[in-house]
């Protein structure tokens, strides 16, 4: 595996040799892939582009059609002269099962999915299981932590969604979060207008209503500002006041993985129904 530098023209003609086989493109991702590389935001990630014996690309379909589209220089990892067997970790055929990559992972991976959502400025976006290693990466030292500490498998108030607001805020002050997750866990020493207290009898009215895994992001965000700010609490609201809130302080920090004030959710997304919480 090399670090290979692709003009626009070459990831052109890398487009003309991908494997028949490879899954349909999906649209949106190219299209945030896309935007990421117009913006210079694009960095070289450890998931290689793969070409098999037959110099065919069984892997990197939809950063290569990114980057036609945007039109720049990208450099990858590649490898070549990959076997492309059913039994081979670098097939990418239609078939392929990215989930059981990451059956080591037990709890980790919805946790990553859920970062993934809400570095692009929407939590409601469910980023797909190909994306999660570069995920992981950037953010590993915090989802370790969180998902050794806190992750159950019972039906807690630590949620996969909770933990991934944790996770993301986590950068900003890792200390403050660890303890904000500890008393979220534990219930002790919280009185009425504590925001973790508010969030804690919060999450437990809505178990079992649904509405989605980003109305618990928008909860658990909104209760680490009026944490990070000394403020009481007395209710949950659903907006994304909250997630700005924490997208701001990670921007003035510089820390990776940052949406944009351009990619932020606007004040509309509250009212969007998605997947229900676990």
């Amino acid at each position: 595996m090399r670090v290979e530098e692709v003009s626009p023209k070459k990831a052109a003609q890398w487009l003309r040799l991908i494997h028949r086989d490879q899954r349909k493109i999906r649209h949106n991702k190219v299209e945030m892939y896309a935007s990421q590389m117009k913006r210079g935001l694009w960095r070289l990630i450890p998931e290689p582009i793969v070409f098999d014996v037959d110099g065919r690309v069984i892997q990197g379909q939809h950063r290569i059609h990114a980057q036609v589209k945007a039109g720049v220089t990208i450099s990858y990892y590649v490898i070549r002269n990959a076997p492309n067997t059913p039994e081979d970790p670098f097939d990418r055929g239609a078939t392929r099962n990215e989930e059981d990559r990451w059956k080591w992972a037990r709890g980790i991976a919805p946790i990553i999915r859920q970062v993934g959502a809400m570095e692009t400025g929407s939590p409601s976006i469910k980023r797909d299981m190909e994306d999660l290693p570069e995920i992981y990466q950037r953010n590993r030292q915090f989802i370790d932590a969180m998902h050794r500490e806190f992750f159950s498998t019972k039906r807690t108030h630590m949620t996969t969604a909770v933990l991934g607001a944790l996770v993301f805020a986590m950068p900003i002050d890792p200390s403050f979060v660890v303890s904000f997750a500890t008393s979220l866990k534990t219930g002790e020493n919280l009185v009425r207008g504590n925001p973790i207290h508010t969030l804690r009898e919060w999450i437990l009215e809505r178990k079992g209503s649904g509405g989605g895994q980003y109305k618990t992001v928008f909860g658990t965000c909104l209760a680490l500002r009026a944490a990070f700010k000394k403020e009481q609490l007395q209710r949950i609201r659903l907006t994304p006041a909250g997630y700005h809130y924490i997208c701001e302080l990670r921007r003035e920090r510089g820390i990776e993985g940052t949406p944009s004030l351009h990619d932020e959710i606007d004040e509309s997304l509250f009212e969007v129904t998605d997947v229900e919480d676990d």
